[in-house]
Formats: C-alpha cells, structure tokens, sequence
C-alpha cells in the first residue's frame, strides 16, 4: 500500500517501506528501502493559483497556465536505502512530533 511521504502544495510523493526494525537496549535499529513515486501535473509554473487567486478569492476565474503553453505530466519512481539508530525514549532524543511535543 502507498503512503503520502512528502507533501509540496498540491505535489504528492507516495511511497512504500520496506525494511526491518530492531530494538538494541536503549536504542531502535531501522533499517530498509523507500520506493517513492511522484504523479503529477505541471500547469501552473508560476503558482499563480495558490500565492494569488487563492488569496483573493478567485481561484478557477482565470485560467493559471501560460499563454501556448500546454501542460504535462510528470512520473518518476526511484528507490532510496537507509540504516538509522533512534533512541527508544522520545523525550531525550533529539527528534520531535506533535504527539510528544507539550
């Protein structure tokens, strides 16, 4: 199943983990592979939409693609391969989520 990964106004990066975790004493071993993939069109080259009609209120009242200009898609997948060492307490590692910020 793919997972969102990594968000970019409207750009989505899907992805799929792959990997093992291991718990060594005080400290979690994560080791694995992320295969990303990026679907996606490219319309709006100057973001017209999200930094000017949306502030206005007028998104969809003018077109946001340049003159002549036609857009297209973008697909890319590619791989990436990680070893990481994370300490099992969260409040004395140097890593924080909303979850365990107070």
């Amino acid at each position: 199943m793919e997972h969102r990964v990594y968000i970019l106004g409207k750009t989505n990066i899907g992805g799929v983990y792959q990997g093992t975790r291991t718990q060594v004493h005080t400290m979690l071993e994560l080791a694995g592979t992320i295969d990303f993939a990026l679907n996606d069109w490219f319309r709006d080259p100057g973001d017209i939409e999200e930094y000017v009609l949306q502030k206005i209120g007028a998104v969809g009242a003018v077109p946001t693609e340049l003159p002549r200009a036609t857009p297209y898609r973008i697909v890319d997948r590619w791989s990436a391969r990680f070893d990481a060492r994370v300490l099992l307490t969260s409040s004395l590692s140097g890593f924080r989520s909303e979850k365990n910020i107070r």
